[in-house]
This record gives structure tokens, C-alpha cells and sequence, in this order.
């Protein structure tokens, strides 16, 4: 049956994985309606802007506890002083006792500072090590805010320095952080890397942003920026491929890089070079064959240094030399943070952040026309169930910016999910909270012109409507959908469902628990009005997976208030046995 006739303009989904139990899973009956038709180019590409705050910090009332993680270099620890003559109470750790640390302290303000110490080559180790610090604060039933502070890890305009590739992958996972653990999160802080820092502006960022204000500032010449995205400016033409050279694409022989090669070879491309770990399959050899420009395929790892340096030694040797490189490279191991670890996070860390570098250093002496690496706007906005994507995909920007100070090509691309191909197609569903999927034909059309131009960096995406309970913006997108409103002490305090059942009795509060518990679980199923819910069948076999899990933690959170840890729905699985739990 052919239901495009009928519901023109209308996309192909993947259906649930769990048993349907006369769930009734079929087309709308009704047109999905967009604000516009979303498809001029200029409305989904966007520069990332940082603006001066204008908030007021708001100090806390009375003395406060502090969990300080120090750096090396004594940033954390004049922070720590600065704090005790104030009165208020501080424990520091050196970045080794991180973990400790937040277990047997974790309701207190975490500031963690580590990563001021990471140096290039950017590696996995400073992500690793914020990773389980998260993870120990998670387990916490009321976890302190949580607070990463780097210096250079964001490239503010009029800034001359460069930018710090080993301390950027902390601001991708501290979005996503802030997407899955809204109560656990606190923010970002990014030094000034041209001044020394002024620990008074650090504390005057935290307590700015204490209150559900803002959570990832800039501090530069003794001004408090926050990051908006706005409408970058696109060149009229699009990108021209010199001819008699050669282009390397890493990655090339997914879905999406094959896009990419037959879009190169249109644009005049002779000689195509696709580095892959595998041997491409034999139905992709010939797809690749039939086009008319000459394609290589080299089997190597972009994360090892020795298989790029080979790859762009042998295409120097050649008769066309290396004019551009993609690199499309990456890997997925999604996971919600409470399932998150180290090994999982180094797998998505390698091919996007070694890679990245390794063509870098590789190419870095060679008269290059571009060097574009494809990342994710998960780096820029988080993606619930990605943060070791995100954290990977942050290095890309960051680097691009290094290249750049140093008067080498470069462009790093923060795409958002592409309609049908390459990694969007193996998300968990609902990660992406109202980010549009993006026509590969248009996508392709926007490479050209994002080439063509002078700008280190852009994000590729266009926003349709954000919803659900508790949906906490990302500073970055404040610009695009809105930013909330501030929250009061009084308001943070408890809800109106909340001081009902304080009224109860246990028994009539237990139902009323079960039955608002029900109930959100059933709309993130999707399950129709009126349909049964076994109160007794755990939540994964009713069909919910870990990001649907931190969903319903987060809904009824900001239903009943600060009373649950991110892991109670996975520790209680059951309407039932959630309700008792609460």
C-alpha cells in the first residue's frame, strides 16, 4: 500500500521493536503542521554567538557546601579559599580522588576544575574521569549541582588565542548531562585563555546561574558571556573542486559518506580516496565504481597516526595531489549516563577526536583548499542518550578554531540528524526533542555553500516544537525557542501535586502516586487514552527503553518535585513498586 499518495510530505519511520498488545500504531490522521516549510537554507545554519549576560548573580543566603576538584595550576584551590573566608564549607580533592569525593559528599556544589590541566594531544582521559565523577553524583539521591571549568575550550570572536581541543569534549557532555539529570546539572564555566583567572568571576558565574538562569558562560576581559546560536551568513556559490587533485574522506563508505563521494565527483572531483577500517562491501565497491571519477579504497584507522601518515604520503607521491579532506569517521555507543562507562565513551572518542587530529597533523604542511569535519549538533545542544557522542563531536569546532589561528583551512560541521541516513538512523527514538531532520539533497547543498565560505564552524539544524514536562532549553538554543523563565526559591520548592499528597493519607497518597505514574508512562509509550497499563509488568518488557527511563524520571520530577534520584524508575521498574518507593 502505497501511502505517500495519501499523506504527501510525509516521512518513513521505523516501527516500535516491542509487542504492539492492540496498541494502535498508524499513520496521523491529520497533516503534521511546521511553523513554515523549514527547506531556505539560510533558516538551518546558524553560527554559535556568545553574548554579555545581563543577570545579576544571585548569592545564596547563608554559608553553603562546596566540593572543590583541583587543578595543578592552583585555580581550584584559590577558588577554595575565596570560598572558606566567606564561610562557607569546603572540601578539595586532587582530580585522582574525584570519584571519592563525590560519594561521600554528593549534596553539595561540585566544581570541578581538572581539566584545566589537559594538554594536546586531545585524549579520553579528562572526559573519562568527568564521566565518573557524574556517574557517582548520579547515584545520589540529591545530588549537589555540578559545575566543569575549562580555559579556552570555546572560541569566543575578537578572542586571538587559540582554542584548547583536550579540554573541549567536557562542554558536549555537560549538555547532555544537563538534558538527562536536569537537578544534577549545574554549568559550564570557560576561562579567559589570554588573563590569568580572576576566581571571584568564577564564583560570580556559578551563582549567576544557581537558579535555573543560564549554565554555560565565557569569561573573557572581565565580561560574563552566554552562547546563542543566531543565522550564520551564507556565500551566494557554492564550492568548486580544482581539478587533477585528490580528496580524502574518512568514513566514506557509510550512507551518508557515499553521498558525500558521488556529490564530490558532480563537483568535478577525479580521484577520491576513502580510508575506512574495513574493506568496504562488494555492493558498495560497485556503486562506487560507476561513478566517473577514479575512487581508492584504503583500508586503515584514522585514530592511528601511522595509517594516516601512510594514506596522505601516498597520495602525495601520486600525480594528483591531496586538495581537501572529510572526515566523516565516527562510532556510536549510546547509553543513558547511568550506563555509561569509560570503555564506551573511548569508543566514541577515538574515530572523532584521534581521527580529527591525526589528519591534522598529517595534512597541516600541505596547501589544502578545505579540511571539513563532520560532527554532530549534539556537541552544541546535548542529545539525551549520547553524551560520549557529544563529548566527541565538541573536539571538532575546537580544532577547527586551532587551524584556523594557525592559517590553515578548516570547517567543523555540528549537523543535526539527516532524513533516513548515516548515524540518525540508529539514535534511540525521541533524542532528538524537536530538532527537524534534514533532506539529504539540501544537506549536500549546504556542504557546498559552507565550504565555499570563510567560517571556522557552523550548526545545521532547524528547530520545530520542544515539548514535554520539565524540558530545560540549552543555553544555545534560548536564541531559537525561547528561554525559560528564572526560577524563584519558591518555586523550586514543590508543585501542587506534591503539597496535595502531603495531604493524604498513605493509602489515597499511594494511589494517587500509581495513577500519575501510569499515566506518564503510558504517554511516553504512546499507548491511547483509556488503554491498561500493567502496574505490575516492568517498565523495559512494556516496551520502554533507558532514554524512555530517564524521560519518566524527569516528567515526574518536575510533577512532584526534587524527590528522585536519576536511578529510582531503574531501581523500582514497576508502577507499583515506584509508587511504593515514592
Amino acid at each position: 500500500m502505497e501511502l505517500g499518495t495519501a499523506h504527501p510530505g510525509g516521512r518513513f519511520v521505523r516501527l516500535p521493536t516491542y509487542p504492539w498488545d492492540r496498541v494502535r500504531h498508524w499513520v496521523h490522521d491529520g497533516p503534521i503542521a511546521w511553523p513554515d516549510d523549514g527547506n531556505t537554507q539560510e533558516r538551518w545554519v546558524h553560527r554559535l554567538d556568545w553574548i554579555e549576560d545581563v543577570e545579576p548573580p544571585r548569592p545564596a543566603a547563608g554559608p553553603q557546601a562546596w566540593s572543590i576538584v583541583a587543578d595543578r595550576g592552583g585555580v581550584g584551590r584559590a577558588l577554595a579559599t575565596l570560598l572558606a573566608r566567606r564561610g562557607d564549607e569546603v572540601a578539595v580533592s586532587d582530580p585522582d580522588e574525584a570519584e571519592t569525593l563525590a560519594g561521600a559528599h554528593p549534596d553539595r556544589r561540585f566544581v570541578d576544575l581538572s581539566a584545566l590541566d589537559a594538554r594536546d594531544p586531545p585524549d579520553g582521559s579528562t572526559a573519562g574521569r568527568a564521566l565518573r565523577t557524574a556517574r557517582a553524583l548520579a547515584r545520589s539521591a540529591h545530588p549537589g549541582r555540578l559545575w566543569f571549568v575549562t580555559r579556552g575550550a570555546q572560541a569566543v570572536e575578537g578572542a586571538p588565542s587559540a582554542t584548547a581541543p583536550a579540554q573541549a569534549p567536557l562542554w558536549g557532555l555537560g549538555r547532555t548531562i544537563a538534558l538527562e539529570l536536569p537537578d544534577l546539572w549545574g554549568g559550564l564555566v570557560d576561562l579567559d585563555p589570554d588573563s590569568g583567572p580572576d576566581v571571584s568571576e568564577i564564583l560570580a558565574a556559578i551563582e549567576a546561574g544557581a537558579d535555573g538562569g543560564e549554565t554555560e558562560f565565557a569569561l573573557r576581559r572581565g565580561h560574563r558571556l552566554v552562547p546563542r546560536l543566531v543565522p550564520a551568513t551564507l556565500p551566494a556559490d557554492s564550492f568548486r573542486v580544482r581539478p587533477g587533485t585528490s580528496w580524502l574522506v574518512t568514513g566514506g563508505s557509510g550512507e551518508l559518506g557515499r553521498r558525500v563521494v558521488r556529490w564530490l565527483v558532480e563537483q568535478g572531483a577525479t580521484r577520491v580516496v576513502l580510508l575506512d577500517r574495513r574493506a568496504p562491501a562488494d555492493d558498495v565497491r560497485r556503486e562506487l565504481a560507476g561513478l566517473s571519477g577514479a575512487i581508492v579504497f584504503e583500508t586503515g584507522d584514522a585514530a592511528r597516526s601511522e595509517d594516516v601518515a601512510a594514506v596522505v604520503d601516498r597520495i602525495e607521491r601520486g600525480d594528483q595531489p591531496l586538495a581537501g579532506v572529510l572526515h566523516l569517521a565516527g562510532s556510536l555507543a549510546d547509553g543513558v549516563l547511568i550506563d555509561q562507562d569509560v570503555e564506551r565513551l573511548e569508543r566514541a572518542l577515538r574515530p572523532k577526536l584521534a581521527g580529527a587530529w591525526n589528519l591534522h597533523v598529517a595534512t597541516r604542511h600541505l596547501a589544502l583548499d578545505a579540511f571539513a569535519l563532520f560532527g554532530s549538533a549534539a556537541s552544541v545542544i546535548g542529545s539525551p542518550g549520547q553524551s560520549n557522542y557529544a563529548a566527541a563531536n565538541a573536539v571538532l569546532e575546537a580544532l577547527a578554531r586551532r587551524r584556523r589561528a594557525e592559517g590553515l583551512p578548516a570547517t567543523a560541521i555540528h549537523w543535526g540528524p539527516w532524513d533516513g541516513v548515516g548515524m540518525s538512523t540508529r539514535v534511540p527514538p525521541g533524542a532528538f526533542r524537536g530538532v527537524r531532520l534534514l533532506p539529504p539533497a539540501l544537506g549536500l547543498e549546504l556542504l557546498g555553500r559552507l565550504l565555499a565560505g570563510d567560517s571556522p564552524s557552523a550548526a545545521v539544524l532547524a528547530m520545530g516544537p520542544v515539548e514535554g514536562r520539565g524540558v530545560r532549553v540549552p543555553s544555545p538554543l534560548r536564541s531559537l525557542v525561547g528561554a525559560p523563565p528564572r526560577i524563584e526559591p519558591e518555586q523550586a520548592s514543590g508543585t501542587e501535586l506534591a503539597r496535595r499528597l502531603a495531604s493524604l493519607g498513605d493509602g489515597e497518597a499511594r494511589a494517587v502516586l500509581a495513577t500519575t505514574i501510569e499515566g506518564e508512562a503510558s504517554r511516553l509509550l504512546g499507548l491511547p487514552s483509556g488503554e491498561a497499563f500493567d502496574r505490575s509488568r516492568r517498565f523495559f518488557e512494556a516496551g520502554m527503553d533507558s532514554l524512555r527511563m530517564v524521560e519518566l524520571r524527569n516528567r515526574l520530577r518536575s510533577i512532584l518535585g526534587d524527590v528522585l534520584s536519576p536511578t529510582a524508575p531503574f531501581d523500582h521498574p514497576t508502577v507499583d513498586r515506584l509508587a511504593d518507593h515514592l
